[in-house]
């Protein structure tokens, strides 16, 4: 069995690597543990925000137990340990992961390494390099950006698996692209009520004055912004699941937006029908899942009266169930991890 070592950076995508990694190919992952990665330079995680102490303690940090002040599940709850790994609580997503301190990871037989932000497609090389030479390395690209595809132009990248729409590459590059697993036993299709509830899941509400505006405009709705201040976090998937379930519309504005979005196909999958402007995900994975006045509304392509007359006059149970056949047909897990698997088999 192949001993996967990955980084940690979004619980989502942690728990996505496990779907597929794990439970469907059969190998085993390890994550860091342990301010020492940070310590001998192996851990970039905390780069963008100064490397913030706080930021470091809480992923890496093993006693105390370190509790987030901004409200978030703590990451690193020790249930077990062993000589050759730590096993933590996910409380988000409700299983264990496997953790390695760098001692660790030096004792440990790793075949593969996965680096799943740009800074660490760099780091994890010279730790591919130094310690474990004959392990392969995948960069794993949920976002695009100039500094990844500048990477991806230097050679850097000989590995690359993708979650985001499809582009030309080298031939050079071994590539797969595919589509970040969401559980679909927690996220399972459900009738859209009748209860003119309108949520938004979007961390930190960006650009909250157009949500405010629709507010303002629909005050016969119930309107919701978790991961705002106007509602707290949500601390598990199956209660962010049951929160989707309690709306008639998904409310997904988010500028900028990466392509892949865990909260917009958690919502299609669910049945929800999303108000969202199309412009986020111009050219972007998640765009495949819009189609205006089908499983979407489009508010950027209409005035804001325009866009309230036809949230009132839309069928969001109808939209939901469209976005939840489309969605389906556009997305197979088994059909896209035999493709990783071959992927996988051919790593340079």
């Amino acid at each position: 069995m192949k001993n996967i070592f990955v980084d940690f950076h979004h619980a989502g995508l942690g728990y996505a690597l496990k779907l597929l990694f794990e439970d469907r190919l059969g190998y085993s992952l390890y994550r860091p543990i342990g301010t020492s990665w940070f310590e001998k330079g192996f851990w970039d995680i905390a780069r963008p925000y100064n490397n913030n102490p706080d930021t470091i303690k809480q992923f890496l940090q093993i006693k105390p137990e370190h509790i987030p002040v901004d409200g978030t599940p703590p990451l690193n709850t020790i249930v077990a340990s062993n000589l050759t790994h730590y096993e933590v609580e996910e409380k988000a997503h409700g299983y264990i992961q496997k953790c390695v301190t760098f001692q660790q990871f030096l004792d440990m037989d790793i075949d593969t390494i996965i680096a799943s932000i740009p800074d660490h497609w760099i780091t994890y090389k010279k730790l591919r390099d130094k310690y474990k030479p004959y392990a392969k390395l995948i960069c794993q690209m949920g976002n695009i950006g100039w500094h990844n595809l500048e990477l991806l132009k230097d050679g850097t990248v000989k590995n690359l698996l993708a979650s985001v729409a499809p582009f030309k590459l080298s031939d050079n590059i071994n590539k797969v692209f595919y589509h970040q697993e969401v559980d679909l036993n927690v996220f399972s299709q459900s009738a859209v009520p009748k209860d003119k509830k309108i949520s938004s899941f979007v961390i930190g509400l960006p650009d909250e004055q157009v949500f405010l505006n629709y507010q303002k405009f629909l005050p016969d709705f119930i309107f919701t912004a978790y991961a705002s201040k106007y509602a707290p976090f949500i601390q598990t998937i199956k209660e962010l699941s049951e929160k989707m379930k309690e709306a008639d519309w998904i409310f997904n504005h988010k500028p900028g937006a990466d392509g892949f979005g865990h909260i917009l196909y958690s919502s299609a999958f669910v049945g929800r029908p999303l108000l969202i402007d199309f412009n986020d995900y111009h050219d972007k994975l998640g765009g495949e899942l819009l189609i205006d006045g089908v499983t979407a509304i489009d508010i950027s392509s209409r005035t804001p009266a325009q866009n309230v007359e036809l949230i009132r006059k839309s069928n969001p149970k109808q939209m939901g169930l469209n976005i939840a056949k489309h969605v389906r047909e556009l997305v197979d897990y088994g059909k896209e991890a035999t493709e990783v698997r071959h992927f996988i088999d051919n790593l340079k």
